[in-house]
């Protein structure tokens, strides 16, 4: 049985990491927002971060969620008035092959810079004609003081064949708690959580872009988490073990909704 907390997947529709420059305006879009790109009928929950760095450089990441492919680079961002161009054109390494990516986003910035419409076109590794793809602005967490189990957990997952890594951030915010997963044997990535509630001493946190949910009981002394990871119905015991408790908020809680 082979399970897959960041999913490895041929690449069909993408994910991204750039430097360029960045004027004034290009500013405006820093920021984390969230997208959905249909491609041949199914859906990709895309992540877009953009960071302006004191050095007048701007950072730009596409990330596509439901296949696990993380920060690719982005070749150049434009702004000019309210239009804006995305160029991605850059190999990444996937499963250890190079595989080359390139394609364009074309888009409008509503005038608050929450929002895009425009149309992504692809041309490798396969072709994606215009496709409709909007972003969204991902609203910053609000900080809040820490909860009891705020921090960084670690364990092992055991599926038999293989045994992976797996860490869960999880940090308490204004709106509540968040968390994120991270699988460091197979990508440094963390995936933001799409749900995640507490009820006395059992914690439930969903990850819905993996088909993954984590179950356990909060033990007394605050320091493990002993519960079910169940992905696509394939349910595996995992115990987790407190090695932090100043962890930052993940950078896109909840973004993958």
């Amino acid at each position: 049985m082979q399970v897959a907390i960041i999913r490895k997947f041929a690449f069909t529709a993408l994910a991204a990491l750039a430097l360029a420059p960045v004027s004034q305006a290009q500013s405006t879009l820093a920021g984390d927002w969230k997208g959905l790109l249909t491609v041949g009928g199914t859906q990709f929950h895309i992540l877009w971060h953009a960071a302006a760095a004191k050095d007048g450089s701007l950072t730009s990441t596409l990330d596509n969620v439901d296949q696990g492919i993380f920060a690719i680079p982005v070749k150049s961002v434009t702004l000019k008035d309210s239009h804006m161009t995305l160029t991605v054109d850059d190999a990444i390494q996937i499963n250890g092959q190079a595989i080359q990516v390139s394609g364009v986003y074309d888009a409008t910035v509503n005038a608050a810079a929450t929002e895009t419409k425009g149309m992504w076109t692809q041309t490798a590794p396969q072709l994606v004609p215009a496709t409709e793809l909007d972003f969204e602005r991902i609203p910053a967490a609000k900080p809040a003081p820490p909860s009891d189990i705020d921090g960084v957990w670690t364990g092992i997952l055991d599926a038999g064949t293989v045994k992976l890594h797996v860490g869960l951030k999880i940090v308490n915010t204004a709106d509540g708690l968040t968390a994120a997963l991270q699988s460091p044997d197979q990508s440094p990535a963390w995936l933001p959580a799409t749900s995640i509630a507490r009820s006395g001493d059992v914690l439930t946190v969903e990850f819905k872009p993996i088909a993954a949910t984590y179950t356990a009981k909060i033990g007394a002394d605050l320091a493990s988490l002993d519960g079910t990871f169940t992905q696509m119905s394939n349910p595996l015991p995992l115990k987790l073990i407190r090695v932090a408790a100043d962890a930052k908020p993940p950078a896109t809680p909840a973004a993958a909704k």
